[in-house]
């Protein structure tokens, strides 16, 4: 009798052990997770850099007679800067969390999980709020459990791996309802976004400041080389109808430009989100121990640097 209780407590803890979270695949999981936090923070400066220009060349064409813009629309541009500070904290947040569960994977870090995950949804909270949308996490969110005394250290672990996976996953899930939020917003601000720059740019140009010099060199392509000084003695030798032309022309380019940099950032949270909804496609995996697939995260990251530095680079060329 007692040598069939052993064999059944045996089976049971090996049972256990075998049906656990695999420690190494959660923590490929976390790596993951931490370069998805890391890599969309890439793109806010730029993002907030180009939402304070649209404000101030608002600002500055007023004293060309043009109304001032509409204040929904001025209070909609405040909210998005607002949402894009609240952002990084976020994915900075979530990074961390990421961190502490590939910790936990080592020894038992699970008050340092459950501490980043309450930031993290502290922070996912606050970007919702400054979305206008209800917060999604509970305040009385759920925890892993702590270590007992007499408990085997590895059916602990895999259970407490198993628990802050469940949590990271509603949480990346969260965030990712939230983003697709708020790149609709910035698809929805993009036109206005280019005539205000251009109109802007514009009106300096006509007063006789600045020149076109990277577009009109743009334009020419590898076949001609600019040269600014014929430039120079070639505009001033126009006639009206073709110095409009070209103004026509730049004003076009310098639009389509903006737009680009709009829906840039749009494509940059677009990827974030494919990259955390693959994220949760892993999470479920691990907790019903199934190898992990990570080939999806891994491309929606390159595909998230790549958008990043486009951005980057059409940001300076926009300048």
């Amino acid at each position: 009798m007692r040598k069939t209780a052993s064999l059944v407590v045996g089976l049971s803890i090996t049972c256990v052990l075998a049906c656990g979270v695999d420690r190494q695949a959660a923590t490929h999981l976390a790596q993951q997770g931490i370069s998805v936090g890391q890599a969309s923070e890439a793109s806010l400066q730029t993002t907030r850099g180009n939402l304070t220009r649209f404000v101030d060349s608002t600002d500055f064409l007023v004293a060309f007679g043009r109304p001032g813009a509409d204040a929904a629309l001025l209070q909609s541009v405040g909210d998005l800067r607002d949402a894009l500070a609240k952002r990084a904290v976020m994915m900075a947040a979530l990074a961390n969390a990421y961190s502490s569960f590939s910790d936990l994977a080592s020894y038992d870090a699970s008050q340092q999980v459950n501490d980043s995950v309450d930031a993290l949804g502290g922070a996912v909270n606050d970007f919702a709020t400054a979305l206008k949308e209800p917060p999604p996490i509970s305040a009385a969110a759920a925890k892993i459990a702590a270590a007992g005394g007499g408990m085997i250290a590895g059916w602990v672990q895999s259970h407490q791996l198993k628990e802050a996976s469940a949590l990271l996953r509603q949480r990346d899930e969260s965030i990712a309802t939230l983003l697709e939020k708020e790149a609709k917003v910035h698809r929805s601000l993009a036109t206005v976004l280019a005539t205000t720059s251009s109109d802007a740019t514009m009106a300096l140009w006509r007063l006789g400041i600045g020149r076109p010099d990277d577009i009109l060199a743009d334009q020419l392509g590898p076949w001609l080389t600019y040269d600014p000084a014929q430039y120079v003695h070639a505009y001033t030798a126009m006639s009206p109808t073709q110095r409009t032309s070209i103004q026509t022309g730049v004003s076009k380019v310098i639009q389509a430009r903006v737009s680009r940099l709009a829906e840039l950032q749009a494509r940059t949270i677009d990827a974030t989100v494919a990259g955390l909804r693959a994220l949760e496609a892993d999470h479920m995996n691990l907790e019903k121990g199934k190898p992990l697939t990570l080939v999806s995260v891994t491309a929606q990251l390159k595909a998230m640097t790549a958008f990043a530095d486009e951005l980057r680079q059409a940001n300076t060329a926009e300048k």
